[in-house]
């Protein structure tokens, strides 16, 4: 147990850095279907000016997805690099 302990701390700043790289991914991936199904649900149903506001809707809807899964990736980054931190000042 102490040894599977000791790979698991020695490791947690890897694991952590990849956790935060497919939860921002995640959250990337997410915000581009989100927006692309806003823009193809009123596709159609608004001509003209409706049109021009519902592209901006979708861009807001892709920003805000992009922010929020940046800030959901950064917790394990800076954990990691915490964790990381650590582990080179105890070396």
């Amino acid at each position: 147990m102490d040894v599977f302990a000791a790979i698991l701390t020695r490791r947690a700043p890897a694991i952590l850095f990849v956790l935060s790289a497919v939860i921002f991914v995640g959250g990337v991936i997410s915000a581009i279907s989100i927006a692309s199904l806003t823009a193809q649900q009123v596709h159609g149903l608004v001509v003209g000016a409706g049109a021009q506001t519902v592209n901006g809707v979708a861009k807001s809807q892709l920003f805000a997805g992009i922010m929020s899964a940046l800030q959901s990736a950064v917790w394990p980054f800076a954990a990691g690099a915490l964790i990381q931190s650590v582990q080179s000042r105890g070396a």
